[in-house]
């Protein structure tokens, strides 16, 4: 990956786009209910601990018509594949080489307060249970997600990229075999059998199987399927996108730094510079809204 470009579409049709300037504008939103103040001069807050992304990117001077083309395309549903949302997902440069998952999918005990579990009852209702985490040296949550699957669970997955010319690596942290499956995809095409990678305990090692952009264009990681209940526990999970041929390096766990898909708030804005030197600028605001989807 160039650090001149970023891969940005919506599923299928993702491509190369220029890399926005260097100071884009991230921010981390939850709910809160605001500073209160008590007659007892003590102070209260209370806030969500999960949160969703927000980022103002903007692309300045220095691009062409046609760059900015491909982004106001995406921006006014050119490319969504089918009817209502089709989210925006991109491969942030800052996050693709440490964990490109959501927050909510990388740590999975978050589930069990206010982010969108990743296993919930047929009804909707069911979280997990908050356990701690056993000791380790490579700081991994300090908390992990015992589940209980049914065969009437609804199951959540989370859809990544995989930019050509690189590998997805995955790795799945808990203490049960076989509790979770990456599938290939072209679009929203399966490509070949889901692929159950061997799980991972609490190691340096974050990742262990590969999935490259020769063999489909993204992965789907979620769950197997289960005909009786089953209980585990994940401790964290993990996806690097590397370029092929680049093998993970041995580290301390990485919180989920990505997002599970975007949309555009608005259309963006483009000013049209020169004609004559083909120079146009575009500002564009995106909210994470993938999660629970």
């Amino acid at each position: 990956m160039s650090k001149k470009k970023t891969w940005f579409g919506t599923r299928g049709f993702e491509t190369w786009v220029p890399t926005p300037s260097i100071s884009p504008d991230y921010g981390r939103v939850g709910w809160s209910s605001g500073e209160q103040q008590f007659t007892s001069g003590e102070a209260g807050l209370r806030e969500s601990k999960n949160a969703h992304n927000t980022y103002v990117l903007s692309w300045g001077i220095s691009n062409s018509r046609d760059a900015i083309r491909l982004l106001t395309d995406f921006a006014e549903g050119v490319y969504d594949l089918r009817d209502g949302i089709n989210l925006i997902y991109w491969i942030d440069p800052m996050a693709r080489d440490k964990n490109v998952l959501s927050q909510a999918m990388a740590t999975p005990s978050l589930g069990s307060e206010d982010a969108p579990s990743l296993i919930t009852d047929a009804d909707g209702t069911g979280r997990p249970k908050a356990v701690a985490t056993p000791s380790n040296a490579f700081r991994y949550p300090a908390r992990s997600a015992q589940f209980t699957q049914k065969p009437t669970s609804i199951t959540y997955e989370q859809y990544i990229p995989i930019p050509a010319g690189f590998s997805a690596w995955v790795g799945v942290h808990g203490d049960t075999a076989g509790v979770m499956q990456v599938q290939r995809v072209n679009g929203y095409t399966a490509i070949g059998a889901p692929v159950v990678p061997t799980i991972l305990g609490l190691e340096a090692n974050l990742v262990n199987t590969e999935f490259s952009s020769s063999a489909s264009s993204g992965i789907v990681l979620g769950f197997t399927s289960t005909l009786a209940n089953r209980t585990f526990t994940l401790y964290g999970l993990v996806v690097q996108i590397l370029p092929t041929g680049v093998a993970p390096v041995a580290q301390n766990f990485i919180s989920g730094q990505g997002n599970a898909g975007c949309q555009f708030v608005g259309k963006g804005s483009k000013t049209p510079y020169s004609a004559v030197f083909d120079r146009v600028a575009f500002t564009a605001r995106l909210v994470e809204t993938g999660m629970g989807l």
